[in-house]
């Protein structure tokens, strides 16, 4: 518009999604800063994926180890949903979507609501992985496949702190 001899804009709302596939170039920073949300392709790698959950949980104790084990669950839930009969229900993913959200909510939970690392893994697999399948047939394996994560997690020594190693330069100059 032009008022007074000026030209003056309103600022408008609008939602710009992104969508990519795999070996698009990387984002441009200034285009990522307008978009509001970017959607990208499953990734169908579990390295690839084990490293996108494992950054998501940089810092916490056993961070890569729940993302691996994030990661081996969320592949055995497909598994079992997909043999599902799914005629009257929300259809059921078990992608890597899910498996970044449960390393996104983990780290929300621990960081910002205080929650202990063991309860925040609880927490999260039940509501994501869980619930999602009750009444289905495969209910009752997937429960035994997270009650198999919760076992695995609290093995001794699993949750700690990994210690860099000492740096002695008495002994061992650089």
């Amino acid at each position: 518009r032009v008022e007074n001899g000026a030209t003056t804009t309103q600022p408008r709302a609008f939602r710009l999604v992104l969508q990519t596939n795999e070996g698009d170039a990387p984002l441009l920073a200034d285009l990522a800063t307008v978009a509001t949300r970017v959607n990208c392709e499953n990734v169908s790698d579990k390295k690839s994926l084990t490293t996108i959950v494992g950054h998501v949980l940089v810092g916490f104790a056993g961070g890569q180890l729940v993302a691996d084990t994030l990661v081996k669950l969320t592949a055995q839930c497909q598994k079992l949903v997909d043999g599902e009969a799914m005629s009257g229900r929300q259809p059921l993913r078990y992608d890597s979507g899910r498996a970044v959200e449960a390393g996104r909510q983990i780290a929300r939970l621990v960081k910002k609501d205080g929650k202990g690392l063991e309860d925040a893994v609880a927490d999260v697999v039940q509501r994501l992985y869980l619930r999602p399948t009750a009444g289905l047939s495969c209910e009752h394996k997937i429960a035994d496949l997270v009650e198999g994560v919760g076992e695995t997690l609290a093995a001794p020594g699993v949750l700690e702190a990994e210690l860099p190693p000492a740096i002695d330069d008495v002994e061992k100059p650089a």
